[in-house]
């Protein structure tokens, strides 16, 4: 069965109040119990640093670094695209 572009929006705009309140209502009870941790994990992809990988001003190595110190995420997503220079057997 074939979603229309109609049908997607008219869901979307039903379910985003809803998810919208949920997150408030757990952040709401993080809150109340002194705790600041929700209950997901927020990780940043490479990508989100490709203009400085590119211009080869950070390393492969750099990037976990840099999540960690400036942006304390812990979870890390890599992106193959850095490492196909890499690859010794083809």
């Amino acid at each position: 069965m074939m979603t229309t572009r109609r049908q997607f929006l008219k869901t979307a705009a039903f379910a985003a109040p809803a998810f919208s309140t949920a997150l408030s209502a757990c952040s709401t009870a993080a809150a109340a119990t002194g705790s600041k941790k929700l209950f997901f994990d927020i990780s940043i992809a490479e990508w989100s640093f490709h203009k400085a990988l590119f211009a080869k001003k950070m390393t492969n190595l750099d990037f976990p670094v840099k999540a960690k110190k400036e942006y304390d995420i812990s979870i890390v997503e890599y992106v193959n695209q850095f490492f196909k220079d890499k690859a010794q057997d083809a």
